[in-house]
């Protein structure tokens, strides 16, 4: 009985270095490589509170906390009458060009112009016109000497007091808004006033201001010449 037992046992240890010699020389399965990608990852979607579903025109419901903080709540006082919004004027009307400064004289030379012997045919002739046509000349006269002295330089031969808008006298004063003086053989704007004294052999009173000089192109429209011509 006994060598059976050993024979049994032998076997059995036969088998297990066997077994174990085997498990030695497993080869393990090949393994499949993946290439992995990098994502960024989704948000988490946002749970949702199941609500009501809508009723149209509904007020919003206010929690019982809101309800005590709305019914202590200070009412906001009525706007002042100084914080009401201004009301709108009306939008400014144009004003009118402002008139040209005027330079005012303070010495007048008509009176000595026409003593000198030079002048002794206009002196004689000015008491032969009418009151108004001698008023016209006299101004002429001092119009030209005061536009001499006040641009050095320029001398002026020829005034034509109405070359842009008529002349008018009133109450023995005539008033020139827009004439023309000619010098170098150029035009140039003027306007005056003058005031003759009660014997219309001088000038007790002149304003002036002298303007640019007029476009060629309205010289003829305007009846401008750049030159005297003598008849023959």
């Amino acid at each position: 009985m006994a060598p059976i037992i050993s024979l049994v046992a032998h076997c059995g240890v036969l088998i297990l270095v066997f077994m174990l010699w085997r498990s030695d020389h497993l080869q393990a399965p090949p393994i499949n490589v993946i290439e992995v990608q990098l994502v960024a990852p989704r948000p988490a979607a946002t749970p949702v509170t199941p609500m009501d579903e809508p009723v149209p025109n509904a007020e919003p419901r206010m929690s019982p906390e809101d309800m005590a903080a709305a019914s202590t709540a200070t009412p906001a006082p009525p706007p002042s009458p100084d914080s009401a919004p201004a009301t709108p004027t009306a939008a400014a009307t144009p004003m009118e060009p402002a008139a040209p400064a005027m330079l005012e004289a303070t010495e007048f030379y008509a009176s000595d112009l026409l003593r000198r012997p030079e002048n002794a045919q206009v002196r004689e002739t000015l008491p032969l016109l009418a009151p108004d046509e001698r008023i016209v000349q006299l101004c002429n006269i001092e119009a030209l000497e005061q536009i001499r002295i006040a641009n050095a330089g320029r001398f002026p031969d020829s005034l034509d007091t109405s070359a842009f808008e008529e002349t008018e006298i009133s109450n023995g004063k005539l008033s020139a808004p827009l004439g023309a003086y000619r010098a170098a053989r150029k035009w140039f704007y003027v306007t005056f006033e003058c005031t003759p004294g009660p014997d219309l052999e001088s000038v007790v009173e002149f304003t002036f201001d002298l303007g640019d000089e007029v476009p060629r192109e309205l010289w003829e429209e305007h009846e401008l010449i750049p030159e005297d011509f003598d008849d023959d």
